[in-house]
């Protein structure tokens, strides 16, 4: 099977995802409608196509979870998983731990782990103390990935450098490019409501 072989199965999954979609909504209530199309459906085409359509963000880990357990029930004999069961429970979110804790496995108190990043947001990085107290809210560990893709525009004159979207907020623009390279951000709302909530805190600023 070729590649067009499979995006021509993935359109169609897709398009039968819609119909399912539409076709409930004739028969249900509005806000029956509104819960289908939060939720996800796993299915296995005949020629071992695994397709995940649907679903919500807040909901991914479970929806990876399921649809890898698929892949594991439609493939035994292409794969020998490690483990008898799944391991989701036993992965934290990126940001919680630092690199330390995932190369070593030395774990710090959060509280302490935070802090340190904090510090080395403000001391060796040179940024505001309210701007790394957002970051560390708002990104955990993962800061410095924001931050490091900041200096990196910085050195080659692009966008998205650690400057201030607006000198009364401590949102940076370097958050703008690290959603839009690392968590699909398309577009303004998606940045402006979901990232840098600047939309909720001041209109006007937004606009």
């Amino acid at each position: 099977m070729g590649v067009k072989d499979y995006i021509s199965e993935f359109m169609a999954n897709r398009l039968r995802w819609i119909a399912f979609k539409m076709n409930s909504g004739k028969t249900k209530k509005s806000s029956d409608t509104a819960r289908l199309s939060r939720s996800h459906v796993i299915e296995v085409s005949e020629s071992g196509l695994v397709s995940l359509m649907g679903g919500k963000w807040t909901s991914f880990r479970h929806m990876g979870e399921e649809t890898v357990d698929t892949i594991l029930k439609a493939n035994p004999d292409k794969f020998e998983p490690l483990h008898e069961k799944t391991q989701t429970l036993n992965f934290n979110f990126i940001g919680s731990y630092s690199k330390v804790e995932a190369l070593e496995g030395l774990i710090l108190e959060p509280k302490l782990l935070f802090s340190q990043y904090q510090d080395h947001l403000v001391f060796t990085r040179d940024l505001p103390k309210d701007v790394a107290e957002h970051l560390i809210h708002t990104y955990g560990t993962s800061s410095l990935r924001v931050v490091e893709l900041g200096e990196i525009n910085q050195k080659n004159k692009s966008l998205g450098t650690n400057e201030r979207i607006h000198p009364d907020y401590p949102f940076l623009k370097s958050e703008i490019a690290y959603a839009s390279k690392n968590e699909m951000a398309i577009k303004p709302t998606d940045i402006l409501c979901r990232r840098v909530p600047i939309a909720f805190l001041n209109k006007d600023v937004a606009q």
